[in-house]
Order: C-alpha cells, then structure tokens, then sequence
C-alpha cells in the first residue's frame, strides 16, 4: 500500500545529496541604467520590462573535480512562468555560456573555463513584463553525477509506475523492481565508499532489470526538443529576439552535453533576427543542422494567422519562408508547422501542395470549446479537393486542462506525456508511432535538463510506457505516409475551424485595416511595375516591404491580441509600408507621362483584372471640369467639401487619361446644405422607410420588387454587446454574449447632406455613452450598392459594437470570402459544430443568397461576421483592455456596404464590386495631348469564374508572374489576352518552378481550370 509513498521518500532523501558543496558568489555588483551599486545576494530589486546587469568573479576551489561544477542562478524555486519572471545570461569572461530563467537554472560549466579556476562572471537580466521585484541568487556548485544519475533511472521509473493499473501485471513487475532498487541504497554515510558502491549497485540493477530491457511495446513516440517564441504577444519583436538567443543558447549547451538530443525550431524571421543581431550564435546553429541535431522546418516566415492573411500573404509566407531555408541551411521545408494558430483556412491544402509542402501540423483545435476533431492523423482536403497529410499532436498537458482533450505544443517529456500522448490518439489502428514536441514555450525557454534525463532513460520503454525515439518531424510524418493505408485514412473536408479565440476577427480594429490595405497596396505596385516598368521594377524594396507585412501577421499581432507596446511598433511598421508604397506608385504612374506638354489632366491605373466603372475622389477646381474625349465625366461635392467623380470603363490592368478642362460650373460644384432627414427616403432603387431613431424599417428594392426586410425588424442596427469572455479578454467572444445589449438608438442628428449625379447621401449621427457613431449612408445613382462609410470615436471597453442585418432571404446556408476562394457554411444550429460557429471569419464578402435573389455584404477592413437564418451580423469593434488596456479606444474609420442582387451571388457583382470598395483606383496628375485607354492583360472564361489575383516579376527577376484563381465552383478554360509579345509561357506552382510549357495562339493564351484552382503562369518577354 505504501510502497510508492516510501519510494517518493528515498527520492527526496537521495536529492538532498545532488550538491556536494555550494558557495555563494558574493562581491557582485548591480548595473541599473548605467549606475553600478553592490549587490547582496537575495536583495529585491527590478521594474517590469528593464535590463540589468550583476557581474562578480568565480573562484573553483582546487579539490573539486573538474567534471562536477555548475552554476545555479535563480530568482524563485516555486514559480515557472517565464514570461513573467526575469530571464538572463550567463556570460563568463565576456563569452555567452547558456540562458537562465525559472525553467532553467543550472549550467555546467564548461572544461575550459573548469580548467582555468577562475573567471569573470556576468548575469545579464531582462526583468519580465509583470511589475514586481526580485532577488537573484547565484551559487558556485560541486555537484555529484553519480547521485543525480542514480536519482533520474528511480525517478523516471517510480513516474512510470504511479501510471499503471494496479494489480495490472506491469504494475507488479515495477514495484518489485523498484522496492529492491531502494533496498540497495545506503545513507548513512553520505558520500563514503559504502555510499557510492551502493548508488553504482542500484543503478547497475536498474539497468540489468528495467533500462537495458527491450520493451514488449511496438507503440513508439517520436520526441523532438522544440520551444516556441512568439516573436510579439506579452512583449515586444525586440525582446522576442533576446528571448531567442537565450533558448538557443540554452538549446546548444544542451546539445554539446546529450548526444541523442535533436530540436526543431520553425519561422525564418527569428533566424534572420538571430542572423543579423548574434551571427556567432547563428553559426553554432548552422553547426548542429549540418550534423543532423538542429532541424529548421516550418515552411512559413512567421507563425502566421491563416484566417485574416490573404491569399497572396499566405503564398508569400511560405515563398520567402522556403527560401530562407534552403539558401541558409539547404534545407527545402516540408511541414507546415503551425501549433498555435487559431483556425485554419479551408485554402490551405491547396496552397501547401502547390508550393511542396507535403505535411500539416497542429495541436490548437484540441483546445475546441464543444467538439474533439475525431481524428488526428488524416487527409485535410481543402475547397478544391486538394489533400494534405495532417497529423495533431496529442501530448496532454499537466498543470492546464481547458477540455478533456487538450493537447498541447509545449509539451514536457516525462512518463505521463509519454503514455498520454499515445493513449490519447485516435487512429491506433492505422499507425503505432506519435509525435511528441517538448520543452518551454511562448516565451521561449525550451528543453530542460530534467527532460533530457528522463529520454535517455525512455529510448527502449517501460513496462506499461511506449518506447521513445529522438529524430525529427519530418522523418515521423515520411514514416506516417508510407505506414498508413492512403484509402482507409480519414478525410477531413473543409475549414479546420476553431472553436475559440473567435475575438481574433475583430480586435485591434487598426491592424486589421492595416493589413488589408497594405497587402492590396503592394500587389497594386506589382501590378504596375511588372506591365509598365518591367526594367525597373523595385525587387528589393518590394520584398523588404513585404517582409515587413508577414511579419506583422504573426499570430499574437494581427489577431491583436498583443500589448499595447506590439501596436506601437506595428504602427511603425505599417507607416513604413504605406510611405515607401505610396512613394513607389508616385513615381512609377509619373514614368507613364508621355508628354512633357499638353493640358493637365488625370493619369488612372486600375489594378483589377476587369473592367469597372469607379467613383474616386479628386482634386478639381471649382471651374475644372474632367473629360475623357468628347463625353463629360460625373463629379460632385461631397458633404466634407472633396470632390469626387465616376470614372468609367477603366480597363482591367490598364491606364485610363482624363482631362482637367475648365468651365463656369460653379453652381454644379457648390456644397448643398444638409436638409433634415425625414422617415421616408427614396432613392434610384431603393424606398427607405425610417422608424422615429431614424434606423430603416423598410428597404424596398424596386429593381426587383422585392422588400428586404422581413416584418417588424432594424436593418443595420447597431447593437452593443455586454463582452466580458470567461479566459482570454482580447481573444475570445463566448456564447453567451447575446445575453446583455444596448441598441445604440440616441440620434443626434438625420440629414440629408448630399444629392447629387452620383450618389445621394444621408448623415445620421448616434452617440453611445461616451462614444460618437457617424455614419454616411450613400446611395449611387448608377450603383444599387449601399455603402456604410463609418466614423467612430470609441470610448468604451468590454463591449462589442456589431452592425446586425434582418433579410428575408430564404437559405441554410451562408458564402464567405476567403483566400482564392470562398466557403459555404451552415446557418442553422441542427448540430453542436453549427452552434460552435455562432461568430466566423471572412474576407471582403458574406452572403445570403436564394435561388432568384440574394444579398451580399461587403467590408473593407472587417473579419468577423455572423449568419443565422434571416440575419447577418458584421462585428465592428471589440475593445478587450488584456492584455492592451485601452485596445480600440480611439477613431476608426471603415466601410461595408449591402448589394442585393438578383439570383445568387455567382451571377451577381458581388466579387468585383467587393474589390471595388477594396482597392480603390489609382492616381496622378498628368499632362496628356490625347485621351487614351489600354489594357495589358485581360482574362475571360464562359462564366465570368475567373480572376486574377497577382501579376509580379518572377524571383529569379527574368520573366513575369501570372496568378489567378477559379472562384464560382466552375471548370472550363481561360482565355488571357495580352497587349505584349511574350516568347514563352510556363504553367509553375506556387514557387515559381516550371512545370508545363503552354504555347501562344497569337498573343492569347488558353488555360484549362478545375474548381477553385489556383494557376500560376511564368512569361518570359522575346
């Protein structure tokens, strides 16, 4: 009954002998903000986010054995969060010996500084982000290996034994062996010869009866050292970069002591940081991979969010993140490790095995709030069909339990996570191996001693644990292909959705317009340079930026669920983006000028590959009027005194010139005054009836004769929402959040301030509490689409602003834009996987559509909607304050906009007219002699199904890259037609490489498309 307890006693009184002999370091001095002070060990000191320094000098007594020396430095025996706790480095004469921080507070020290018997110590200290002080001790220790040997093979087996059913076989044959083991050992005289003989007798017995014996299992879990570093969250990219040289410090001094060890670390942009900021360190890691301990995989440049990246964002992760892999380590990436991410898009299988990935990985959905993913290893198949082998972690967590099958990333590696991770796999009929990925993370830290103890003892198993093995991932996922029956594995169709964090759509308003606009803008200047400026198309520029957007895409950033520190330097960031964007469009539509005489006038580029007609706002005088040709163009004053005018015809990928004439047309131009709104509104085609808060109760589509609404209900009601989730503040919205609301109805004014010959536009402003909500209501004239342009000044926290839509639409069934794509959920609440879905993510477009009418609604920098039968909901602003207090307090600025149509939206406008109120045209002045309009590139096929997404030089700068994307669920062939002589033509995949040669008929191309296919064409020029 007591034998494991007396077990667990012998192991406390075996520890006390780990150190021989311990001796203080004292003389330390303590550097805060360049003043130096003494320093006594155990004082308290530190604010939160500070660095210091404490220096002294060790002295190795002569008589101590040279392989039995360690410092142990630390700040508290009981706490283990490292992100919270200081973290430091130990530096003996000026060279960098290891990382330290509550997970990690022993360092061997190395023969030569041993050898030399003294040295000048230096502890350098990065204090936490949590605002509290700290001792530090330090201790020169004479440490004995064979104690702590003989305590690791009683401790691995004793936690082997506590997991077994008792009576159980296994069970019986450990408490033998156990109980004899502690028989052996004699503690009279510790450190005596009796001592020692009887530690070397009782390991020896262990190894002839328990570690030298070949477990009966054939379960095997393949265990890799890995630590996962946010590179932003609760601290900034800067330190996320320190807190990379203190794991991967740690990591190699680990490595130079155990020889089966091997590491996975993933995301290129830390090793460019580690690259640029610690080249030695980063060549010690070049070091292990070349000798096959270090495995650097992961495929994308950063861990990204694959909700809110765009298409092109995802491909460019994963581009600039298998270069960097193979130029730095030749290493072409496999896997596609993503463990922390929240939700995966139903995009990804195609992208991956369109750029060589061949493996998927993750452990976030075990964290689901109602359903277990029934499967761990299968085949995610993506909206095209496309498959890719996936494979979940499933090692169980200790100390954090959110759902019975919580599995986690930053696993420890004992016998519980061992036994746990195989017991808890679903498909043991299909495969007997399990990936294990241990050691600290999020801030880093990684694998610890104690962990590497327990793998040596683990590598053959024990009765009732698998048997372990170290390698890599890789090596596990090609053992899985080959292993398993390819049609007997499961299928998983469609997104990998999260059941939690559905928050991340919507919180830090800023960054997700930020990134929406930024990733347009770049592809707009891309666009530009590759069909007109070929020659001096900005390469390198153009990747820096870039770069610099995947970085902000980071899982912890773009989510916004960060500090407040993170968005100050992603605002940094994004003005660097948009300045030197800006910058580069200036200048390449001023190298179209084509005369250096002639009347002034207007140079527009439409980055869009179809033709539209666009209203733009422009700078004009108020006796300038536009032309194209002969025909006037439409232009009106705006309620803020802007002019703006519709533009046209531009041609897909091409330039259009307006000219600037002069006119008495003062009268046409003159800002009208605002006229009380009354509660009747008629429109080109619409009729609006507004109840007395001045919220539509009727919107009449006359085009269709149809009303909107169904009776007795608000559209576009704005709702706010108590939103106050049960763990993760700026993360989550929980279900619940419906319980409480407010109708945000106080109207302080209804206006009418514009009518004109291209819209019509009411004003009506709302105050909520201390906010103030300003929306602009404009009806165009030759447009049935409703834009919602909204101003908003947000003073409130732990509430959610929504915009909330009743339809009479008749559906079970919502599309969403997606990348190169869109997806089709259900609206209904048959099952628990729909109930889960009550707040999705989406890109520019959701809609609800019947079989003769529909209604889309578009967003110009929104992620977040809702769909139940007969209503949609747009998720506007958030405003958490953990872990940034005063998160989306503040302005905001956005648009969505309503376009009811006729039949679906497969045969409506919903897709170019939501990249319409996306990506604006672009402009300059200009002097021309003639109008002219060009297209360069122009794309059709039978149904109008097709799109091109990228036009870009090519990476190895010599041809030009074409990339479009099926998107209505078609086959059939594309017909691309272009205004330039091209010599050849290659099918690629998403890196580039050449796979099939096309031939030209004339200057067209024809180009056969499955469903939702992505194709990417090379061009060279003759």
């Amino acid at each position: 009954m007591f034998a494991q307890e007396r077990v667990k006693r012998i192991l406390i009184e075996l520890k006390r002998f780990f150190y021989k002999e311990q001796i203080p370091i004292n003389n330390l001095v303590l550097t805060e903000n360049s003043v130096k002070s003494n320093y006594n060990q155990g004082d308290f000191f530190g604010e939160k986010n500070k660095y210091y320094t404490i220096e002294g000098r060790i002295s190795i007594p002569e008589e101590w054995e040279p392989e039995r020396v360690l410092i142990e430095t630390f700040t508290s025996k009981t706490e283990s969060d490292n992100s919270t706790n200081p973290q430091m480095k130990l530096y003996i004469d000026d060279k960098l010996i290891q990382g330290l921080d509550v997970n990690h507070q022993e360092v061997v020290l190395p023969d030569w500084i041993v050898n030399q018997k003294k040295g000048n110590l230096r502890l350098e200290i990065f204090s936490g982000r949590e605002e509290k002080k700290f001792p530090v001790y330090i201790y020169l220790t004479h440490f004995d290996p064979l104690v702590q040997a003989t305590y690791y093979d009683l401790k691995v087996a004793l936690q082997s034994w506590m997991l077994l059913e008792k009576d159980s076989q296994e069970y019986i044959i450990m408490k033998d062996i156990l109980s004899n083991a502690v028989n052996i050992l004699d503690f009279r005289s510790p450190y005596s010869q009796e001592f020692i003989q009887s530690l070397k007798k009782c390991r020896a017995y262990l190894k002839e009866n328990l570690y030298n014996k070949e477990c009966s299992s054939k379960n095997e879990v393949l265990v890799v050292g890995h630590t996962h570093i946010d590179v932003a969250w609760l601290w900034t990219v800067e330190q996320a970069i320190e807190k990379g040289e203190r794991s991967f410090s740690t990591v190699l001094k680990f490595m130079e002591e155990y020889d089966s060890f091997t590491f996975i670390q993933s995301q290129p942009q830390l090793y460019e940081f580690i690259k640029k900021r610690y080249p030695n360190l980063y060549e010690k890691i070049k070091e292990q991979v070349i000798i096959g301990k270090w495995e650097p995989e992961g495929a994308m440049w950063v861990e990204a969010d694959t909700n809110l990246a765009s298409g092109e964002s995802l491909v460019r992760q994963i581009l600039y993140g298998k270069q960097f892999f193979l130029e730095e380590f030749g290493v072409d990436s496999k896997i596609l490790w993503l463990p922390d991410v929240f939700g995966y898009s139903a995009a990804l299988p195609q992208i991956l095995e369109k750029t060589n990935i061949d493996y998927f990985m993750t452990t976030k959905l075990s964290w689901n709030q109602f359903n277990r993913i029934p499967f761990d290893t299968f085949y995610w198949k993506g909206i095209d069909g496309t498959e890719i082998l996936t494979h979940f972690i499933t090692t169980p967590s200790e100390n954090y339990n959110p759902t019975p099958y919580y599995a986690t990333y930053n696993g420890l590696l004992d016998p519980y996570s061992v036994k746990g991770t195989w017991d808890r796999y679903q498909q043991k009929e299909l495969n007997n191996e399990v990936l294990l990925a241990y050691g600290y993370g999020d801030g880093g830290g990684g694998p610890t001693r104690d962990m590497l103890e327990t793998s040596k003892r683990l590598e053959k198993g024990l009765p009732g644990i698998p048997k372990i093995k170290n390698g890599h991932p890789l090596d596990f996922f090609e053992r899985l292909e080959k292993r398993i029956n390819k049609e007997e594995i499961p299928r998983w169709m469609g997104e990998l959705y999260f059941e939690y964090h559905r928050g991340t759509y919507t919180s830090i308003a800023k960054i997700k317009k930020d990134n929406r606009e930024a990733e347009f803008l770049l592809q707009t200047i891309e666009k530009l340079y590759s069909l007109f400026l070929f020659d001096q198309y900005p390469k390198n520029k153009l990747e820096e930026l870039w770069k610099l957007l995947l970085l902000n895409q980071f899982h912890d950033i773009l989510p916004g669920s960060s500090i407040k520190e993170v968005y100050d330097d992603s605002d940094l960031d994004y003005n660097k983006i948009f300045e030197n964007g800006e910058r580069l469009l200036k200048k390449g539509l001023k190298s179209q000028e084509i005369s250096t005489e002639g009347a002034p006038g207007l140079l527009v580029f439409n980055s869009l590959g179809f033709e539209r007609d666009s209203v733009i706002e422009v700078s004009l005088k108020d006796d300038e009027v536009l032309y194209y040709k002969k025909d006037k163009l439409l232009t009106q004053k705006t309620f803020d005194n802007r002019q703006i005018a519709k533009i046209p015809q531009v041609p897909g990928f091409g330039l259009k010139t307006i000219s600037i004439k002069k006119e008495d047309s003062l009268k046409a131009k003159e800002v009208m005054k605002p006229q009380k709104l009354s509660q009747s509104f008629t429109t080109s085609y619409y009729d609006i009836e507004f109840n007395k808060n001045y919220e539509i109760i009727s919107l009449f589509d006359k085009e269709n004769k149809r009303e909107i609404l169904p009776a007795d209900t608000i559209f576009n009601r704005l709702i706010v929402y108590e939103d106050l989730p049960m763990n993760y503040d700026a993360w989550d919205i929980d279900i619940y959040y419906k319980e409480k609301s407010w109708v945000v109805d106080d109207v302080i004014s209804a206006k009418i301030v514009e009518e004109g010959d291209i819209r019509d536009t009411i004003e009506i402003i709302r105050k909520f509490k201390d906010s103030t909500i300003k929306q602009y209501i404009h009806f165009y004239k030759n447009n049935n689409r409703i834009d919602f342009q909204t101003k908003v000044d947000w003073q409130q926290s732990h509430l959610l602003l929504r915009a909330e839509f009743p339809i009479d639409i008749h559906t079970y069934n919502a599309d969403f834009d997606i990348q190169f794509g869109n997806i089709e959920r259900p609206i209904h609440k048959n099952t628990s996987w729909d109930q889960a879905r009550f707040e999705v993510s989406g890109h520019k477009w959701m809609d609800f559509s019947e079989n003769n009418y529909g209604i889309s609604f578009l967003t110009d920098s929104k992620y977040g909607y809702s769909a139940d039968y007969k209503k949609a909901g747009i998720s506007l602003i958030k405003s958490p304050t953990d872990p940034y207090p005063n998160a989306d307090i503040g302005k905001h600025e956005f648009t969505y906009a309503v376009l009811p149509h006729k039949k679906d939206w497969r045969n409506a406008k919903t897709v170019k007219q939501a990249f319409d109120l996306n990506v604006p045209l672009v402009q300059t002045n200009h002097l021309i002699e003639d109008n002219f309009s060009k297209s360069t590139v122009d794309i059709k096929s039978e149904n109008d199904s097709v799109i091109i997404d990228t036009i870009k030089q090519s990476e190895d700068e010599q041809g030009i890259i074409l990339r479009f994307y099926e998107y209505k669920g078609d086959r059939g062939v594309a017909n691309i037609k272009f205004n330039h002589n091209f010599e050849k033509a290659f099918i690629c995949n998403l890196l580039e490489q050449e796979e099939n040669e096309i031939t030209f008929d004339n200057e067209n191309l024809k180009v056969e498309f499955k469903p939702y296919e992505i194709i990417t064409i090379k061009l060279f020029s003759e």
